[in-house]
This record gives structure tokens, C-alpha cells and sequence, in this order.
């Protein structure tokens, strides 16, 4: 604990912590902005989707400029810019199922939506419980903390997410709509279903880092 606080400490890394930890939130705030989009139906708070993956992109960009200027020593450098290459990862493909969303709410057609929507918000509440898990496993990180409880955590939720793609593409093969549609559903189901893939991705990376500090 004490060698993490010497390495985490210099005036360098505590700017990319912060950074990291303004990126971890983007994160869990446009997983929380969909979630509630979908819960009210209300197609106005997907703008702000954009907005926020925007601001993602900035913050990433911050990030690799820091670690550049020399932040952390080089063997960990890599590992802490995949991790926010990641996390920024996962903020776009958000983005990309508002998209597809938006583009389905359009549609004459709305039977599909209507029969998928509650495995859909499911799927979106799993992805907000994921971030947050991931935001405190990097505090755990930083701070200490059990990391490999939250991390578990993670991989719990990514298999349920699984499951439920398993039990859509079930769903989904009686509902009679036109190509379109259902290529952006299915565009809409790999993004979504992505989000948790990519945040258990980086918790491992955030493991990753941990044992190359001891």
C-alpha cells in the first residue's frame, strides 16, 4: 500500500488519476442517461449521449497527452492508456446503440422495440451496474481495496448480459419486420451487449496493473 501511494503520487500521475477518474464517470453517466432514456421513453436525453461521448474523446486525448509527458514508469504506461482507450471504447458504442435506438423509434414499424424493450433496459441497468463496479475497481486500485470481489462482480454481470442476447435472439425470430429494422437491431444488440464485454475488459486490465505493482 505504501509503494502505490509512492507510485501513484507525483505531480504527473495524480493529473492522469484525475483524468481517469473524470473518464469513469462520462462512463457511468451516459450508461445512466440511456438507462433512463429508455425507462421514460424519452428520446430528448439521447442528445445528450452525444454530448457526453464528446466530452469521453476529450478526456482520452488528456490522458494519452499526460502519460507522454512521462506519467508512471514505462512498463505500467501502456497498461493505464489501454485502460482509458477501453473505458472510451465502451462510451462510444453507448453512443452507437442511441443511434440505432433512434433510427428504431423512427421506424412505422415499432412491434420490434415493443417486444425487446424490457431485455433491452435490463441489459442497460447491467451496463450501469458494470461502470460503477469498475469506477470502484480503480479507486480499489489507487486507494486499496478488495479488487477482486468488484472484478468478479463485472464478470457476473457480463454473463448475465450474455444470456439475455442468448434469450433475444430467441425473441426476436417471430416478429415480422423489414431488413432494415432488423439489421439495426442487430447492429443495436452487438453494441449494447458490447458495453459490458468492454468494461470487463478493462477490470482486467485494472488487474493487470495491480499485480505489475507488487
Amino acid at each position: 500500500m505504501f509503494f502505490k501511494r509512492v507510485f501513484f503520487g507525483g505531480k504527473l500521475e495524480s493529473e492522469v488519476l484525475r483524468l481517469v477518474n473524470e473518464h469513469l464517470k462520462i462512463l457511468v453517466e451516459v450508461c445512466e442517461v440511456f438507462k433512463l432514456a429508455l425507462e421514460r421513453d424519452d428520446l430528448s436525453l439521447l442528445k445528450s449521449v452525444c454530448e457526453l461521448e464528446d466530452e469521453g474523446d476529450r478526456v482520452r486525448r488528456e490522458i494519452a497527452m499526460k502519460i507522454y509527458e512521462g506519467a508512471f514508469l514505462p512498463y505500467v504506461r501502456s497498461n493505464i492508456y489501454r485502460f482509458a482507450e477501453i473505458v472510451d471504447e465502451a462510451i462510444d458504442k453507448v453512443e452507437d446503440t442511441a443511434y440505432d435506438y433512434v433510427y428504431l423509434k423512427s421506424c412505422r414499424d415499432s412491434e420490434l422495440l415493443e417486444v425487446v424493450k424490457g431485455d433491452l433496459l435490463r441489459i442497460a441497468e447491467l451496463n450501469l451496474k458494470s461502470s460503477r463496479r469498475l469506477m470502484e475497481a480503480f479507486n480499489y486500485l489507487v486507494e486499496g481495496g478488495n479488487l477482486s470481489e468488484v472484478t468478479l462482480k463485472i464478470r457476473v454481470y457480463e454473463r448475465e448480459v450474455d444470456s439475455i442476447k442468448h434469450e433475444l435472439s430467441k425473441k426476436i425470430r417471430g416478429v415480422n419486420v423489414d431488413v432494415w429494422s432488423a439489421l439495426t437491431f442487430l447492429d443495436l444488440l452487438h453494441h449494447i451487449v458490447s458495453v459490458t464485454d468492454l468494461i470487463e475488459d478493462a477490470g482486467d486490465v485494472v488487474q493487470i496493473i495491480n499485480v505489475s505493482l507488487r
